[in-house]
C-alpha cells in the first residue's frame, strides 16, 4: 500500500452490507481467484489509515454483497 495508493477497487455497490454501514468507502482486493480482502480508508488526505476489515472466500465474498453465480 506504500506503493499503491489505492490499491484495489472501490465497492460500488451500495447499500453496504449492514456489517459495513458505518464506512463511507470499502475497497476491495482480489489476493487470488479465490480470495478477496476488503479494507477502508479513514484520516485525511494527508494521513491515510488503512482498515482492514475482512479476509473472505470468493464464495463468502458473493454472499455478503448480494451476489450470485453466473
Amino acid at each position: 500500500m506504500q506503493n499503491d495508493v489505492m490499491p484495489g477497487d472501490f465497492v460500488s455497490n451500495r447499500p453496504y452490507p449492514s456489517k459495513y454501514k458505518k464506512y463511507s468507502n470499502l475497497y476491495r482486493i482480489k489476493i487470488s481467484d479465490y480470495y478477496r480482502l476488503i479494507y477502508t480508508i479513514i484520516g485525511t488526505s494527508s494521513d491515510k489509515v488503512y482498515l482492514i476489515l475482512a479476509f473472505l472466500n470468493h464464495d463468502e465474498y458473493n454472499k455478503l454483497f448480494g451476489y450470485k453465480k453466473s
